[in-house]
């Protein structure tokens, strides 16, 4: 046997012919510049320990580590330059191949004999006769024919055994031929792009692989469950990535998406088909046709995006309305099933399911642009990470845009079913510019906590007159949910707040939102608090409300809202609706066209603000006012203010051991029917009386500045230990007698004979007082009502009699009438109630008697001075 005796190792000489030491070696794409543009270059045979470009020599020898070493490339043909240590090229060619690699070498591969060895199994074809395999054995290259013999495209067999280590070397090149079966890795591939990379054609198609190259048929009608399941196998295998498919394929078994695999269907963004007569859904390209006994699962990490999931069976379009009926009735199964964090769903429409998107006890859920008409939409569960959906649409595709859906039967444009759903934790979820139109419940979260819904609407088909329907629902123990910027219209309820966690943890808030034509309520609290601001809220069904407050729930806070075209804009439920209403707080709201505006009442819950203040500066020397305007009509249309209407009213209440009951109340009231320019008004002052639970009008100040009982001879002005000093009662009345305050003074006529003319008498009165029973309070219409009662009105009060027991002494006014008509003089201490009345009550003024006793007493001192003198 003979041997070709070479260096193992490829040397380079300088420009003057001496090894080149501190040289540069550049390897490159072909015609191009190595320099700019290198390829990967590698230490061994098997192309596994990369080489970092240039590469120094030593002594003519590359340097690898300070030793003599030889690099590899996979590449056939490519650029090579070497330069010395002044930057002088030494050699270049843009278009090389190495002559001892067989026109380049795409694989070379080490074995390791045993002693005696002569058969060696490749991993890799070749080509017997053509040049295309050098083998080598410990360095030293062997000759075909004579050392060896090609005998199979992956085999050779030597004319003689191997020594136990000798080292062989496989050297394969790329001209293969095309009776071979190809590895394809074995073939590269290059973008015609400068700045782009060679890979092989094994490694390209890798990136994204199609359910084709795994036998999916994508006719529709054939199960491609198996081919597709493989495709996303494979992609798992090397940890990742995208499986596409183009056409229709038809899941007749479980599907599973594993962990970071993404299957991508070819559209931009499913949507509407038109005209609808003809939406074909499932004849289009991008379609998965599953079978509603099996669901497609996603693992940790998966995907499904940019495709149509239409159940199978479902035949669109619908002929008529008849067949639509049928269709909705028929939806059943679950297309999406999460079986893994972090599964993403977008750009999806999903038609025919019972459940779009379902996911129990997994963490970090994404929706973004999923499209539906299935009886239930997307419902994560148990999401203990943060959920995320947005821009979502579950609207009834199937069934609208047709001839025969208009006048046909609702429960075309309807849906049984929720379109979103959280529920039994979801803490954080996020639902973001999502949309449901029809579903029974638009947006549901039911025992999560501090989910925000944002910029969400939920519509429904209308007229829809026996309707249950409600936008949001927010249930269980759900706590602190938020609701910003969201529409609800044409529900039954626009939100509905029903959740059992206490007051201390749970307050709703419903902010800057918009509710409208809600046939039953914008938002009703049947449990827990809400705070509700910044919100319109309007509508023109006759029994619409505003806001419903149960007596079970804790009340609400409710700032600056607009209420139009209600009948009645806070309507209560339960027989401690009073109760509720002490919880509430109702300020700076706004009604248009409203009848019943009781939302406009000022409450402070009690042990959260036991008084107000209001602070004066310098700049402000009036201090706080209370402001409130009343008028009949409606608040673009107000009329007149009629009597007895209160503008303004501070009642106060005391906890009787079962209930808070009035105890004073005090009003300004109108005392005329308004009128231009006559606004007359008087205060009332109110108690309520031991032993009783209604208030009752005691005092008022009239609009004439006259302070008067409001029962006639019922009150005492003072009572026993009690005396009023600015009348000066502990030693009687004091006026004025200032001469300067007086004018036509003349000595007085009535004297001896005016008193002679008089009458003293002793009598009893017939009655003596009189005891207040009780007030009476009556509605708007002026029908008798509770006290307690919405918008009661103070009316009569009920008095008894009570006749006079004491012997009282004085004078008679008739009598002492007649004697000023027998004297000719206007007295002063006569008087008629009703100067214009004759037949009024007569009084007399006991203090006008005194200066007619003093002339008579004076008259009487003159005749006994005259008589003494005789």
């Amino acid at each position: 046997m003979s041997y070709i005796i070479e260096s193992p190792f490829p040397s380079f000489n300088d420009t003057d012919g001496s090894p080149l030491n501190n040289g540069y070696v550049y390897v490159g794409s072909a015609n191009l510049n190595p320099v700019t543009d290198p390829i990967p270059v590698y230490w061994d045979a098997a192309l596994t320990q990369p080489a970092a470009q240039p590469i120094r020599t030593i002594n003519g020898y590359l340097s690898r580590n300070g030793s003599p070493g030889r690099i590899y490339t996979s590449f056939v043909t490519y650029s090579f330059r070497v330069t010395n240590n002044k930057g002088e090229q030494v050699f270049s060619d843009l278009n090389y191949t190495d002559p001892t690699s067989n026109a380049g070498s795409t694989y070379q591969q080490v074995i390791t004999a045993i002693a005696g060895q002569t058969v060696f199994n490749l991993s890799r074809t070749y080509i017997p006769g053509t040049n295309n395999l050098f083998v080598y054995r410990n360095g030293l290259r062997l000759i075909v024919g004579q050392d060896y013999n090609e005998t199979g495209y992956s085999q050779v067999t030597l004319t003689d055994g191997a020594d136990n280590g000798d080292e062989f070397v496989f050297d394969i090149g790329y001209n293969y031929d095309s009776a071979a079966s190809v590895d394809a890795q074995d073939v590269t591939y290059k973008l015609p792009a400068v700045d782009s990379v060679f890979t092989n054609v094994e490694a390209k198609p890798s990136e994204t692989v199609s359910v084709k190259d795994f036998g999916a048929v994508g006719d529709g009608t054939t199960d491609d469950t198996a081919a597709i399941q493989a495709a996303i196998d494979y992609v798992a295998s090397i940890k990742g990535g995208t499986v596409t498919f183009t056409e229709r394929h038809l899941i007749d078994g479980v599907l599973t998406v594993k962990d970071y695999v993404s299957l991508q269907g070819p559209l931009g963004m499913p949507d509407e088909l038109l005209p609808a007569v003809s939406a074909d859904y499932d004849s289009q390209s991008g379609v998965l046709i599953l079978n509603q006994t099996a669901t497609i699962y996603t693992n940790d990490g998966a995907s499904v995006c940019n495709c149509l999931i239409i159940r199978k069976g479902l035949n669109l379009p619908f002929a008529d309305a008849a067949a639509a009926t049928a269709g909705i009735a028929a939806f059943a199964g679950t297309a999406l099933t999460v079986a893994g964090a972090g599964s993403y769903f977008h750009h999806l429409l999903i038609l025919g399911f019972n459940q779009a998107i379902y996911s129990n006890a997994y963490e970090r859920i994404r929706c973004e642009y999923v499209l539906g008409d299935c009886t239930n939409g997307i419902h994560l569960r148990e999401v203990y990470d943060i959920a995320y959906v947005e821009n979502c649409h579950f609207w009834p595709w199937t069934t609208t845009h047709n001839t025969w859906t208009i006048g046909s039967p609702a429960v075309l444009l309807k849906r049984s079913g929720t379109a979103y759903k959280f529920s039994d934790v979801c803490d954080w979820g996020k639902l973001t510019n999502c949309f449901s139109y029809g579903y029974e419940v638009g947006f549901a979260v039911q025992s999560c906590d501090h989910v925000n819904i944002i910029g969400c609407g939920a519509d429904h088909y209308s007229p829809d007159t026996n309707s249950t329907s409600v936008g949001f629902a927010i249930t269980g123990t759900s706590e602190n949910t938020l609701l910003l910027g969201c529409q609800a219209a044409s529900q039954s309820s626009g939100v509905v707040i029903n959740t059992t966690e206490p007051i201390t943890v749970n307050s709703h808030r419903i902010q800057s939102c918009n509710f409208w034509e809600n046939d039953s309520s914008a938002i009703a609290v049947v449990r827990g608090r809400a705070i509700i601001s910044g919100c319109e809220m309007k509508s023109t069904v006759a029994a619409a409300n505003g806001i419903v407050l149960y007596d079970t729930s804790d009340g609400i806070t409710a700032t600056g809202n607009d209420f139009s075209s209600f009948a009645t804009t806070v309507a209560f439920v339960g027989a401690s609706s009073a109760a509720v209403l002490r919880k509430s707080t109702f300020h700076a709201n706004r009604f248009t066209n409203c009848i019943d505006v009781t939302g406009q009442t000022l409450s402070i819950p009690q042990g959260t603000l036991n008084f107000l203040r209001a602070t004066v500066t310098a700049s402000i020397a009036n201090g706080f006012y209370f402001d409130a305007r009343t008028s009949r009509g409606t608040f673009d249309a107000p009329t007149a203010s009629q009597i007895a209407d209160t503008a303004i009213g501070f009642r106060g209440y005391l906890w009787d051991g079962n209930d808070y009951r009035t105890c004073a109340l005090l009003r300004a009231q109108s005392s005329v029917n308004a009128s231009a320019g006559n606004a007359g008004g008087q205060w009332i002052i109110s108690t309520t009386p031991s032993g009783s639970v209604s208030p009752v009008d005691r005092l008022s100040l009239l609009d004439s500045g006259h302070l008067a009982p409001l029962a006639d001879n019922a009150y005492l002005n003072g009572i026993n230990g009690n005396r009023w000093s600015a009348i000066w009662a502990a030693n009687g009345t004091i006026q004025t007698s200032d001469a300067r305050e007086k004018t036509d003074i003349a000595d007085a006529s009535l004297g001896l004979s005016f008193i002679n003319a008089l009458r003293p008498v002793s009598y009893k009165w017939i009655e003596g007082s009189k005891e207040v029973v009780r007030q009476v309070f009556r509605d708007a219409q002026g029908n008798e009502c509770e006290a307690t009662a919405d918008g009661a009105i103070p009316s009569e009060i009920i008095t008894k009699s009570i006749p006079g027991k004491r012997t009282h002494w004085g004078l008679l006014a008739q009598d002492v009438k007649a004697a000023c008509d027998a004297a000719g003089v206007d007295f002063g201490g006569w008087v008629l109630t009703e100067k214009d009345n004759q037949d009024s009550q007569q009084a007399l003024r006991y203090d006008q008697f005194i200066a007619p006793l003093i002339k008579a007493v004076q008259e009487l001192s003159k005749r006994v001075a005259e008589l003494e003198s005789k």
